[in-house]
């Protein structure tokens, strides 16, 4: 069982390069199915050896931050009933940019496990899992990793003259299809991001920037 995800994550180190450390990482029950809930996402966040930081907003929002490393994510059960079980599961990242939707354009076609859309003066890092009979703790792990390493990415893209750099394009780790392109027209596309306290979203923005 440990092995299986061990396996996964040395994939991912040579796919990816921002964390090797954390690609090494051993989680227990990697095979095993979770319901989609804050506690089961928190005990995971802790096995994976990673910092979580549940939250509830004034709105009865629930959701978890998750430090990776540096970066920073945050996880946010969806369509959820009166217990708290949900079907869903959004995570994103705030990044401190403020692209054009040329340079959002060509990110989303080259990355496909997530999406780049900005919203106010941000970036935002999202992707939607969907969860209706629980989600594989091992995947879960993998995707929240490639999320926190596409944020180097990122900074690799626009650093970049090309718009090139080491992640590969030919691979997806997203459950759904590849990222909707944002339309040359569209100077600013907002995807109405879900609240988070303003000290988690401060913090966010610090950990994410270059």
């Amino acid at each position: 069982m440990k092995r299986v995800l061990i396996t996964a994550l040395t994939t991912l180190t040579i796919v990816f390069s921002g964390h090797p450390a954390l690609a090494q990482s051993d989680l227990p029950d990697a095979k095993h199915v979770i319901e989609v809930d804050v506690d089961s996402l928190v005990q995971l966040i802790k096995d994976a050896g990673w910092k979580p930081r549940p939250f509830r907003e004034d709105d009865g929002t629930r959701g978890v931050g998750v430090t990776i490393g540096t970066r920073e994510l945050v996880m946010l059960p969806t369509n959820c009933d009166q217990w708290g079980q949900c079907k869903g599961l959004y995570t994103y990242a705030l990044i401190p940019d403020d692209p054009g939707a040329a340079d959002l354009n060509n990110f989303n076609l080259r990355y496909n496990p997530a999406r780049a859309t900005a919203q106010n003066g941000v970036l935002v890092l999202d992707n939607y899992i969907i969860g209706d009979y629980g989600i594989v703790r091992g995947s879960l792990a993998v995707h929240l990793l490639v999320q926190a390493d596409l944020i180097s990415a990122w900074w690799n893209f626009r650093d970049s003259k090309d718009g090139s750099s080491s992640f590969s394009n030919s691979v997806s780790f997203s459950p759904i299809s590849p990222a909707p392109v944002v339309p040359s027209w569209a100077e600013r596309v907002s995807v109405n991001v879900p609240g988070i306290p303003d000290t988690d979203r401060f913090r966010m923005l610090q950990a994410n920037g270059r």
